[in-house]
């Protein structure tokens, strides 16, 4: 029955739980996700491994495996896959201005402020042609860091 004591546990095992699952590598952190959270059947985690295995392992690595390793990667929670992934697809193929914009995105979520905030105002002096809605936003980001 419930106590505060046994809700104090519950946590407690649930914050051991979702730090374990952390430290794991990443193919096994991604199988782990796919099957408790997704309710993924073994068959189909090892099909999607082997596909994202074999795309982002070629040389070079397929474009759009690598982009959507890399949203998935941060859709589950993993911005240093996802991280590993952009640099990837930037040192193969170049930075386009959806990865510079995921790159950021993720060090927003890990914390990394002057890191996302380096990134943006990279995009922004990048030469790439940004939608005013992005332009605005940038500068404004790059406003409030200043302050």
């Amino acid at each position: 029955f419930s106590t505060p004591e046994n809700e104090l546990l519950g946590t407690e095992v649930q914050e051991t739980v979702r730090k374990s699952i952390e430290s794991l590598p990443d193919d096994l952190r991604i199988a782990i996700t796919l099957r408790e959270l997704e309710g993924l059947s073994y068959e189909e985690i090892s099909d999607a491994m082997e596909f994202f295995s074999q795309s982002i392992s070629g040389e070079p690595p397929l474009k759009d495996a690598l982009i959507s390793y890399a949203a998935f990667s941060e859709e589950k929670n993993q911005p240093e896959a996802a991280l590993k992934l952009l640099d990837r697809y930037a040192e193969v193929y170049s930075d386009t201005v959806d990865t510079m914009i995921s790159r950021a995105r993720v060090y927003d979520s890990m914390g990394l402020t002057a890191k996302a905030t380096e990134q943006y105002k990279t995009l922004l002096y990048s030469g790439y042609q940004l939608v005013p809605g992005l332009k605005k936003y940038i500068r404004g980001r790059l406003t409030m860091n200043n302050n």
